[in-house]
């Protein structure tokens, strides 16, 4: 029961960081769109709260459960694997602190710019999109290796059985 509960945790921590995902796809779309600077600037501000709060709590649930998970005598008993014997886990941990690390990045790096945008230091619509976009990539780059994290964990390469 505890571990089918901290399992599910895992998997929709993941969909909202998927939902995450999707909404910084959209807003990215309309924010290139927008014509005005004060709804460019809203626009950019919703767009970098829901890149936040997706990624905070998407990574805060994975690495909750997951450590649940690997303590729980339930399930499969990941615990402390056997890198040769689970190459698709340590690449997929791999990924993960790197995500970590660029989320560390990302977080300050949007702090800045909203407290940037918020201070009204900008009055043309070309440095905000400059700002935003570099902002914007790292957040991609994020999405896409949690994309692959993601695949590594549902196909499990080279996995067979659970023993």
């Amino acid at each position: 029961m505890l571990y089918e509960l901290f399992r599910w945790i895992h998997i929709l921590s993941y969909l909202i960081w998927f939902g995450a995902f999707a909404g910084s796809l959209l807003y990215g779309f309309r924010i290139y769109l927008a014509k005005s600077l004060s709804t460019t600037y809203q626009l950019i501000q919703t767009e970098r709260r829901l890149a936040k709060w997706g990624t905070i709590v998407g990574a805060g649930g994975i690495i909750i459960s997951g450590w649940v998970l690997s303590n729980i005598p339930k399930g499969p008993q990941w615990g402390w694997f056997d890198v040769q014997l689970y190459p698709w886990l340590a690449l997929k941990q791999l990924i993960f602190v790197i995500i970590l690390a660029l989320i560390i990045f990302d977080l300050r790096r949007s702090k800045k710019l909203v407290q940037w945008i918020q201070e009204n230091k900008a009055d043309d619509r070309v440095e905000a999109l400059k700002k935003w976009s570099a902002a914007y990539c790292c957040s991609i780059v994020v999405y896409i290796l949690v994309v692959i994290s993601t695949l590594l964990g549902w196909y499990k390469p080279g996995l067979t059985s659970f023993g």
